[in-house]
């Protein structure tokens, strides 16, 4: 019995490592956490997966995808709140796509969200139960997902999060705009004086 334990551990060992090798094949931290999702929906409590994925949301990942520009997505119930949030965003120094303010009036809408959705490199998603109906907020999402970009959620009014699966915590908004604010500056690496 021994040696059938001794090579279970060994087929284990050598399957992580190839797990490991797959995932390390690619270049681009994109294409890293689309094979480390694949790979996690095949071992979802593989705790080297999931210190794999920690090591590719880390503050240095968040800013890099942060300097290709920042795609708020968002339900049109949540505007005011948005809008806020893209200004003080601004304020510090990050740059933020968002349609009702980046899109010229005369230009086609839906080319200029999809070339944003391609452009930008990490995604505020601003979260309320409307947002989590809200199907064209729901494809924004996922399309960015599915190319294994980040997504910050942004809870800007309290909703059941628990069939909503994102890489980065939540940032809560809901009780304190200001905390949130904060908490969100600070997750992204931005020091305000």
């Amino acid at each position: 019995m021994t040696s059938f334990t001794i090579e279970n551990l060994r087929y284990k060992a050598s399957a992580n490592q190839q797990v490991e090798d797959a995932i390390s094949y690619y270049q681009s931290p994109e294409k890293r956490r689309i094979a480390l999702r694949k790979a996690l929906a095949a071992s979802p409590d593989d705790a080297r997966l999931h210190q794999y994925r920690l090591r590719l949301t880390s503050p240095k990942l968040v800013a890099q995808a942060m300097a290709s520009g920042v795609f708020l997505s968002y339900s049109r119930a949540d505007e005011l709140f948005v809008i806020e949030l893209a200004d003080h965003l601004r304020e510090v120094g990050v740059q933020v796509w968002l349609d009702m303010m980046d899109i010229e009036t005369d230009f086609d809408w839906n080319f200029a969200v999809q070339s944003a959705l391609t452009n930008c490199g990490l995604m505020i998603a601003v979260l309320s139960p409307a947002a989590l109906k809200d199907e064209a907020a729901r494809s924004e999402r996922r399309t960015f997902f599915e190319a294994g970009k980040l997504v910050q959620p942004v809870v800007a009014r309290r909703c059941d999060l628990k069939d909503v699966d994102f890489w980065l915590s939540p940032i809560d908004f809901s009780r304190d705009y200001t905390v949130g604010l904060h908490s969100l500056l600070r997750a992204l690496s931005i020091e305000v004086f």
